[in-house]
């Protein structure tokens, strides 16, 4: 679908103050990259070490086997066209692929955010899972089909719906969805 979007439509802002598409698309890669970085974290904190990495690249998280931090932003990821940023998606999605898919389910349901505000949609692919423990998300939460786990215990509020279809779903604690 965005293979077709003009290359020339890449930096327009859709309205004042709004996100152009390669705006967007950074932010996207950005998450992905966070994803790995924040499951590749649970898989070696300890109980006692932050669930999360700070949003400042600059700010570490120590644990007992050394130092990880968020990604910085890659100007590479969208430079170039559509079609070079589709790829460099791609890319880094691969990299994830390549990073957690030998883990098991265990490891995947390793916590990984507590207390955090996710500002928009959240989206857990199939044989994924998602812990998500006293948070308050804004926006869409969208499970695939086949997906592993998804908990949502002790979160203050989901404005937007929540959608599932096969996988876990534990809603457990005192919190709600609107």
């Amino acid at each position: 679908m965005l293979a077709d979007v003009e290359d020339e439509l890449l930096d327009r802002e859709p309205a004042v103050g709004e996100w152009s598409l390669r705006r967007t698309l950074a932010h996207a890669i950005g998450v992905e990259r966070s994803y790995r970085a924040n499951t590749e974290l649970a898989l070696v904190r300890a109980d006692g070490d932050p669930l999360s990495l700070p949003q400042d690249p600059d700010v570490p998280v120590r644990t007992a086997t050394g130092e990880y931090r968020r990604p910085r932003p890659d100007p590479a990821d969208t430079a170039g066209g559509m079609l070079d940023i589709v790829a460099a998606f791609a890319r880094r999605r691969a990299e994830t692929d390549a990073s957690l898919s030998t883990l098991s389910e265990a490891q995947l349901r390793r916590p990984s955010q507590r207390g955090a505000v996710q500002d928009g949609a959240v989206n857990v692919a199939p044989n994924g899972a998602l812990s998500v423990v006293n948070s308050t998300i804004t926006g869409a939460v969208t499970l695939k089909s086949g997906f592993l786990t998804f908990e949502f215990c002790g979160s203050k509020t989901v404005r937007g719906a929540i959608s599932a279809t096969g996988g876990n779903l534990n809603n457990s604690g005192n919190n709600s969805a609107t």
